[in-house]
């Protein structure tokens, strides 16, 4: 009986494993799906497999299964870092639909696991270039492991977050990744609505989303004061959203309390100090923030007609009775609201020697 509880008698040792660090989804050339896992060659680290399977007769897991097939170690999901999915995926609804569905359903695969969109192919991002000596799915996920230290405008996106997004409000924000000169660049995002792509956002527009959503800490905001450019890292940030409704009209509150660091700018003579000055920048940077988040609301409501700031799941988890009146008309009702940021900034340090 003693052996019987030792759990060991189905196990796979290391050496037998092939382990998945990323993996990638295209459109198949002749067929469905194009499916791309990164695996580590154990025996040499300088070096990267990439075991490809070019075309799948029906879906993601058939495709998965058939590389599974066709090399003698047992595929391994447990490291599984992140997923790319490629621009012809997202072009199209159905196919796109069907990739989030298999991903949530894999039960090998982590719904943890961080999901990246690209303007390319998959497969291109996975065979990309890194300046660091590794496989480019440790370069990303280390990367996005010190996302905060970053001065690109990145957040992290799980498979758990974009399918909650798409079945609350229908819309998801997506981080995006693509080559330039052929190396990995990592910024900016794909916004989805209804399984399809409407629309990109560049890294500077994303300002107004991360503090809208509570994401701003580490992020940097440039802005220009006494003729000079000066940057602030965020270091704190903590946002409080409030909705509610009058005579009609949905009302959003956004409590955005900030510290940042200014590491390049000396307040007053010789660096003794000058509050005035500082309140003043203060102010400048607060509104850099309120203009961004009016900014993109406006693009959500007018260009890409989605409720990219996810009010919609805000009503139906805190406020259910106002999203229950209008819950025929939320998505033009979410389109007319009324933003009111009210964004607090407290420069915490400069570079002012004492």
């Amino acid at each position: 009986m003693i052996l019987f509880l030792t759990g060991c008698y189905d196990k796979v040792e290391l050496e037998n494993r092939a382990f998945v660090i990323s993996v990638g989804i295209d459109k198949g050339k002749d067929k469905r799906f194009n499916v791309i896992l990164d695996i580590p060659d154990l025996k040499k680290d300088s070096e990267r497999t990439n075991i490809s399977l070019s075309e799948s007769d029906d879906t993601i897991y058939s495709a998965m299964n058939e590389v599974d097939a066709n090399i003698s170690k047992k595929i391994y999901y447990g490291q599984t870092k992140f997923v790319v999915i490629g621009n012809d995926i997202l072009e199209n609804d159905i196919l796109f639909r069907e990739v989030v569905d298999a991903l949530e359903r894999n039960t090998e695969i982590s719904r943890k696991i961080v999901v990246l969109v690209s303007d390319k192919k998959a497969e291109e991002i996975l065979k990309g270039e890194v300046e660091e000596k590794s496989m480019v799915g440790n370069f990303i996920s280390d990367y996005f492991m010190n996302y905060e230290t970053k001065s690109r405008k990145i957040f992290k996106q799980s498979i758990e977050d974009v399918v909650s997004q798409l079945r609350n409000s229908s819309s998801a924000i997506i981080p995006k990744i693509t080559l330039e000169d052929k190396k990995i660049r990592i910024g900016g995002a794909v916004v989805m609505k209804d399984y399809k792509k409407v629309g990109i956002l560049g890294e500077e527009s994303l300002n107004g989303y991360l503090f809208f959503k509570d994401l701003a800490k580490g992020t940097s905001i440039l802005s220009e004061f006494n003729g000079i450019n000066i940057p602030i890292k965020i270091t704190k940030a903590e946002t409080n959203i409030e909705c509610s409704e009058k005579d009609g009209q949905l009302i959003c509150d956004i409590d955005i309390a900030c510290e940042g660091k200014v590491e390049e700018y000396i307040f007053g003579e010789k660096g003794l100090g000058n509050e005035n000055e500082k309140a003043k920048l203060e102010k400048q940077f607060e509104k850099i923030i309120t203009d961004d988040i009016f900014a993109l609301n406006d693009k959500f409501a007018k260009d890409f007609k989605v409720d990219g700031f996810g009010i919609q799941e805000i009503l139906r988890k805190y406020n259910f009775e106002i999203f229950k009146k209008y819950e025929n008309e939320i998505e033009e009702k979410i389109r007319e609201i009324l933003l009111r940021p009210k964004v607090k900034i407290e420069i915490e340090s400069t570079g002012s020697i004492k």
